[in-house]
């Protein structure tokens, strides 16, 4: 291997290696909204962008060693800048800030590190596709370590760290000749520092985490989130990506139990999801049940020391059975029923508590109901619904369910609660208040004077209109409401003049798009074809094209993932080396086979239509897994890996129409980062919130066809 290679290679890994560290750590301080990672790739994009478009290279392994330097350092200050900066996230400028502040610099040295790194290579190999290829070679290498590492329990710091230090290793080898003493000097330095901090990884992650978390005595990372739990004032609380999920002396766990077990006229056997914690269980055994199901999240074993004793008690009680299981998987390989199954999950606008609420989850619930069983969901809200994404969401959970169940009542209070069946259900506070003294129950959380309070509340009306009258769509897998509802906080906390923050609809929102994107079809179908006739537009547009396909088709095949797994917290990294993977597979395959083997002219550009109608092919399969009910690992990965390919495949093919001079070939490389950055940034901001996964994958069937016009 030569060292040009090892620098290129390097480069590849050591970026997307950081690029992973912050992306996570961006997740955890947007309460995990998973929307976070398309809008951060695309911001990456961009700044590699301008990197290479307005940095000259110096031919300097000095000076590319000094980037590695700066890499290393920049990273780190990044991780601390959002852990430390997010207990003010209060302010918008902030909040933009923590978005952008930590990622710009370190995109903006991965850009140039490739600029530099690969001058040397292109004078060897003369085509950029091969620099391209290397470099993805190197991101597919860090990713699938990063995954692995993810696997075995390695915490987000730690790879940080060993990012560092490889960073540090690739400086001091490349550093060379009589100047280069100082910089070894600087690069042993930061590899030793970083070695102490390795070794103290575990103290430094509690103490960063705690920075925001006074109190806390357990911070891990796990599938799903980064879970943080503080313990003050007998009082435990419990955090996934800085948010609150649980909190011991919050008595609305307890109430929901009982408004919920009053619904049935004998609940004898229940199943708990998204509780246990909150005392719930404690309340339920006073119903006498033969049997109760609690699912519990993985993390447990390292905080229900931490319960009050009753608590405890009541989870290692004989009718109680524990599991750890994903829900969704629970349901799937159980063949239990139950009389009432209760999804008690606190709010969260992310994807991971979405998943728990869609229709394809409400037909599974169906599945294993007694006949006469009930399903009561816990709506998003502290009490009644307020705000706009509070009520969307709400909306939106509603109609799912009255895709499944023909019979709902709203029950609002603190929280709103919907109970859903196949057989009549009651809103008679005096019907309730009769089971109440029938089963004997004496409880502080709910009596006969306060079910009266609640059922007589003018609110319940209130909150029916407002459910009713919303145009929110059907929760779905393949169109999640938490992205639009996300949308809309974003809106209202950083534009709270905008349409969206006034609480205009998603539903009528899409209504007027429709003339907006027919205007975009038109432009982009103009630029398409005037970029035909241009020899250098053609180039650069179709590989601005390549980019924006390739990403945008990836960002829909994470968060499908997302939507039906919810585990991407961990696997993201085992995504983005897929797609590393089959661009540096792509882009030097359809290199040797559009220049090396020299084919007529026509026969090259048979290619390139290829590609785009396998771009075709792979989103009309990707529409089948958003809808279907597959929730494997497996095909996901496998198409995430074909749209690097393809994306891989156009970037060569737009060399078609390139001259060789070395800014010219570049320019290329830049389009396609700029068109990967429009495709990541629409889909975090538009489309996928909007429009759902499905239809926005359909969007990108006819781009690939209006893309033909290119070849």
């Amino acid at each position: 291997m030569s060292v040009n290679y090892a620098i290129l290679f390097s480069s590849g890994l050591i970026s997307l290696l950081g690029q992973i560290v912050l992306l996570r750590e961006l997740n955890v301080a947007f309460h995990g909204v998973e929307l976070i990672y398309p809008l951060a790739i695309g911001e990456w994009m961009l700044v590699v962008a301008i990197g290479t478009r307005f940095w000259k290279p110096a031919e300097s392994r000095n000076q590319t060693a000094t980037l590695f330097i700066f890499l290393a350092i920049f990273l780190v200050s990044g991780i601390g800048f959002i852990r430390g900066i997010g207990l003010f996230l209060s302010s918008p400028v902030v909040a933009v800030a923590t978005f952008l502040v930590p990622v710009a610099p370190t995109a903006y040295l991965s850009g140039l590190l490739f600029v530099e790194s690969s001058s040397s290579y292109r004078h060897r190999n003369r085509r950029i596709a091969g620099a391209y290829g290397t470099e993805a070679l190197g991101g597919l290498a860090g990713a699938l370590f990063a995954g692995i590492g993810f696997h075995y329990g390695l915490s987000n710091l730690f790879v940080a760290f060993l990012c560092v230090l490889l960073s540090a290793i690739a400086a001091g080898l490349a550093f060379q000749g009589k100047n280069a003493g100082v910089g070894r000097i600087i690069a042993v330095t930061l590899a030793l520092v970083t070695l102490v901090c390795i070794y103290r990884v575990s103290l430094i992650d509690m103490r960063m985490t705690g920075w925001g978390h006074p109190g806390l005595f357990f911070a891990d990372d796990f599938r799903r989130a980064r879970i943080a739990a503080t313990y003050r004032n007998t009082n435990v609380s419990v955090f996934a990506n800085n948010q609150l999920i649980f909190a011991s002396q919050d008595p609305r766990g307890a109430r929901v139990a009982h408004l919920a077990a009053l619904q049935h006229p004998e609940p004898r056997r229940i199943l708990m999801i998204g509780s246990g914690w909150d005392g719930s269980v404690r309340e339920l055994l006073l119903y006498k049940p033969l049997r109760i199901d609690v699912i519990l999240p993985e993390e447990d074993p390292y905080i229900r020391f931490r319960l009050a004793r009753d608590v405890r008690k009541s989870l290692a009680d004989s009718t109680v059975h524990l599991s750890m299981s994903d829900p969704r998987r629970f349901l799937r390989h159980k063949g239990l029923a139950w009389d009432l199954i209760v999804i008690n999950i606190s709010e969260n606008l992310s994807c991971p508590a979405n998943r728990f609420y869609t229709r394809e989850f409400f037909a599974s619930v169906a599945d294993h109901l007694y006949p006469g069983g009930i399903v009561v969901v816990r709506l998003p809200g502290e009490k009644t619904l307020q705000t706009t994404p509070e009520i969307i969401q709400a909306a939106s959970i509603c109609r799912a369910l009255s895709s499944i169940f023909p019979e709902q009542i709203i029950v609002p209070g603190t929280p709103t609660l919907v109970a859903s069946s196949f057989a009549p259900l009651t809103l008679s506070p005096g019907l309730l208040i009769e089971r109440l003294r029938e089963r004997g129950i004496e409880s502080n959380y709910i009596s006969p004077v306060s079910l009266q309070e609640l059922f007589s509340n003018t609110s319940l009306t209130t909150t029916k209109d407002r459910i009713k009258n919303s145009a929110a769509p059907e929760n779905s897998d393949s169109a999640p409401v938490c992205y639009a509802a996300s949308v809309l906080s974003w809106a209202a906390y950083l534009a709270p003049e905008s349409i969206l923050a006034r609480g205009y609809p998603p539903a009528k929102m899409k209504k007027t798009l429709v003339p907006a994107g027919l205007i975009i079809c038109v432009f982009v179908i103009l630029l398409f074809a005037v970029s035909r006739l241009q020899y250098n537009w053609r180039r650069d547009v179709l590989a601005a094209a390549g980019g924006y396909l390739g990403i945008l088709s990836e960002s829909v095949l994470i968060l499908s993932y997302q939507a039906k797994e919810g585990a991407l917290y961990q696997h993201l990294p085992f995504f983005l080396a897929m797609f590393m993977g089959g661009l540096s597979f792509g882009a030097p395959l359809f290199r040797d086979l559009t220049v090396q083997i020299s084919p007529p002219k026509n026969a090259k550009r048979l290619w390139g239509a290829g590609i785009l109608i396998a771009f075709m092919l792979l989103n009309t399969t990707t529409i089948g897994y958003a809808n279907g009910s597959q929730d494997n690992l497996i095909l996901p990965l496998f198409l995430t890996a074909a749209a690097g390919f393809l994306t891989g495949g156009l970037f060569s093919c737009s060399g078609l129409y390139s001259a060789r001079k070395p800014q010219k070939v570049l320019s290329s490389y830049t389009a396609d980062l700029i068109g990967g950055a429009i495709g990541a940034l629409s889909a975090g901001f538009i489309f996928i919130p909007l429009f759902g996964l499905a239809a926005t994958s359909m969007g990108i069937i006819i781009l690939a066809f209006f893309a033909l016009i290119l070849i």
